[in-house]
């Protein structure tokens, strides 16, 4: 191998592991944002008894 193409290759390597890192990065940001705004009032729902729910005062 020439020493132009070891240059080009690690260049090509080096920018594809980059890219890769990226998209890793980017689903990670992705799977987190989702995780958060999944159900957003969850918690809240869980901590705070409100009135009845809609199933509860059909059925009163």
């Amino acid at each position: 191998m020439t020493k132009s193409m070891q240059d080009y290759y690690s260049l090509y390597t080096w920018a594809m592991e980059r890219q890769a890192q990226f998209e890793r990065e980017a689903a990670q940001r992705r799977m987190v944002r989702h995780a958060k705004n999944a159900h957003p009032f969850a918690s809240l729902r869980r901590r705070l008894p409100l009135a009845g729910r809609r199933e509860d005062r059909k059925a009163a």
